[in-house]
């Protein structure tokens, strides 16, 4: 299955899922949404973070 490694601002995650791939992890982002941060950072989150962060997921390749 797919395991979250970390969440990063887009621009960042784009070279880390060069890195995964080059490893030989299928790799995938997807946004972050506000409901995935905590009661003291929601404000924030919900206006400026969640635009601009992304999850990165990674997984083995399945063999084949």
């Amino acid at each position: 299955g797919w395991e979250r490694r970390f969440e990063a601002d887009a621009t960042r995650a784009r070279g880390l899922v060069d890195l995964y791939s080059e490893l030989c992890y299928e790799v995938t982002t997807c946004s972050i949404e506000p409901e995935e941060f905590g009661p003291e950072c929601a404000g924030c989150a919900i206006v400026a973070s969640c635009q601009r962060y992304v999850a990165v997921y990674t997984r083995r390749p399945k063999k084949v």
